[in-house]
């Protein structure tokens, strides 16, 4: 018996619930693969962490004992996460997590519980690929399931912490699973797929049209974004600026020009690790200026987020900056990495669209869709903070949410940017809807006359084609009269 059935056999006795027995004794059901196939060729493939169970490394020690787990490594924490539906679909898939990570995990443990000398100590184990996007909260959705494996805190002994979900290469917004973003010393595979078999799904659903890499669709239409000119910043006192981001804060004279800095300073110091998250997700920053700048305008016809781009506006311009140029920059970069990440699901839900300009010139559909852009790299945004180790506090993600979101609102109505620490906005600590730009947006579509998809170019045009029946129609009435 080798150290896996042992473990189980002290765990559990002898007898094994009949949806973990089978894969156990037999691994050739489904996801099982030949071993003798050919190697699939990684060019072109996201990087992953080696799918095999943990073997022999220089953590060993001579004794062959059999590793067993600790008495209460499953914490009842564990079990709660375990348990929620949202998380794992039945009975079968709980068992499954518990002989997938049990496998995983027992190399690196002695016949006491305890770690072996030199045995990573924090252990991410992914033990599925689901197949479809669950979502318990937007803190743990995606398509994969991951246990997180830690020391206990009194005992030292290792301690399932947590079980998650996280997007997998496969998702059309894929989280890294490395050690770094997952603040682990390792990550190991142990799903249901072999390496090879796994890269054939990567290189399948490349076929189809989504560069995983990058976490976006390939889209004939994507450049539409690309084809709108900067629209710069409106000037101070604008009247309208007060129409919308009176919902979002208040104003506070004394805080006009006192930048403004939405989460811990400590980002202005990130650069080196905010620049290895883009090129972890396949993008490259590049800057761009307005007219007349110290950068040149953007080249958004060949350097987009299909091409993998992020264009990145002068973080040096006062006016339109947090006061701290390492922090702007290092904020921007993230959040057009979260836009990057959301325009698959963004196009899905709203078709193509343009993200700059306003209601008239672009259709109510486009500034909806904009509205919606913003609440999806904010999240995203949240999201991609902590796997750079840097958690925010409620107030502070709201603050910024609300800034962001009330600074979409104003630009819809106006195809203008705005300054709010030049205004002295001070955003609400609570998180505000977003239906108040929305409303906005829809206001001002009323007032023009447009439907969801009008422009006043378009109504005008059937204003003229219909003129010549208008007139015919009167004429009949007349006489008729």
């Amino acid at each position: 018996m080798g150290a896996f059935e042992q473990a189980w056999a002290l765990l559990k006795g002898q007898y094994f619930h009949p949806s973990v027995g089978g894969y156990i004794d037999d691994r050739s059901g489904e996801g099982d693969v030949s071993r003798n196939e050919e190697p699939v060729p990684e060019e072109g493939l996201p990087p992953m962490a080696p799918q095999q169970p943990p073997q022999k490394g220089p953590f060993d020690i001579k004794d062959p004992a059999p590793g067993i787990l600790p008495e209460d490594f499953w914490s009842d924490h564990f079990h709660e996460r375990v348990t929620d539906r949202n998380r794992t679909a039945n009975e079968k898939e709980e068992e499954e997590v518990k002989a997938r990570v049990t496998e995983a995990i027992l190399p690196f443990l002695d016949a006491m519980g305890n770690y072996r000398p030199g045995a990573p100590k924090n252990i991410a184990v992914r033990s599925h690929i689901l197949g479809e996007h669950r979502s318990h909260s937007p803190a743990s959705e995606g398509d994969s399931i991951v246990s997180i494996i830690r020391p206990h805190k009194m005992t030292g002994k290792p301690e399932l912490n947590t079980v998650m979900l996280r997007n997998s290469e496969l998702s059309n917004t894929p989280q890294p699973f490395r050690p770094e973003a997952m603040r682990v010393d390792k990550v190991i595979n142990n799903h249901n797929y072999s390496n090879n078999e796994y890269k054939r799904m990567l290189q399948r659903a490349g076929r189809m049209g989504v560069n995983r890499k990058r976490g976006f669709a390939k889209s004939e239409n994507l450049l539409k974004d690309s084809k709108i000119g900067v629209s710069g910043h409106a000037p101070t006192n604008d009247p309208r600026f007060w129409e919308v981001m009176q919902h979002y804060g208040t104003q506070d004279p004394s805080q006009v020009g006192v930048p403004f800095l939405p989460y811990n300073p400590e980002l202005a110091t990130m650069g080196p690790q905010v620049d290895e998250l883009l090129a972890n997700y396949g993008y490259e920053p590049y800057y761009f200026s307005g007219p007349g700048g110290r950068f040149p305008l953007p080249d958004l016809q060949n350097k987009n987020y299909e091409t993998g781009h992020l264009a990145i506006f002068d973080p040096g311009v006062k006016s339109a900056s947090f006061g701290d140029v390492d922090f702007t920059d290092n904020w921007r970069k993230i959040h057009e990495l979260g836009h990057g990440l959301g325009l698959q699901d963004l196009n899905a839900k709203w078709g193509e669209g343009r993200r700059l300009g306003k209601v008239g010139v672009r259709s109510p559909r486009e500034m909806l869709r904009a509205i919606d852009w913003e609440t999806m790299a904010l999240n995203n945004q949240r999201n991609l903070m902590r796997e750079i180790g840097l958690d925010m506090d409620p107030k502070q993600f709201n603050r910024d949410w609300n800034t962001t979101i009330g600074d979409a609102g104003f630009r819809a109505l106006t195809g203008k940017f705005t300054s709010p620490t030049e205004e002295g906005f001070v955003p609400h600590d609570e998180k505000i809807s977003p239906k108040h730009s929305i409303r906005a947006i829809e206001q001002r579509a009323e007032e023009l006359g447009l439907g969801m998809d009008d422009n006043l170019r378009s109504i005008r045009g059937r204003k003229v084609a219909s003129e010549p029946m208008d007139l015919a129609f009167r004429l009949l009435k007349r006489q008729q009269s």
